[in-house]
């Protein structure tokens, strides 16, 4: 095998050193693109379940008007049959 001359090992040397940055931008590169969409997924994800419970949290609110007037109306029920 030659001997291989300073300029050809510098070359080696850059090409190999270029080949592993290529290699490690687009790896980075795909793990970002993929953060990116776990992070869009678990946003939806957080929006429904919020959704949800702010439909729990109204309905809540809706139940508790009706027992307050149900206790008013009791009340009165009571104070007008003494």
């Amino acid at each position: 095998m030659e001997n291989l001359s300073l300029i050809e090992a510098i070359l080696i040397f850059i090409a190999s050193n270029t080949l592993s940055f290529l290699l490690a931008f687009f790896i980075r590169k795909i793990k970002i693109e993929t953060l990116n969409k776990e992070i869009t997924r678990l946003e939806i994800e957080l929006m429904n379940s919020h959704s949800e419970v702010l439909r729990k949290m109204q309905k809540n609110v809706a139940l508790e008007k009706i027992i307050k007037n149900l206790i008013a109306n009791n009340q009165k029920r009571a104070v007008t049959q003494e």
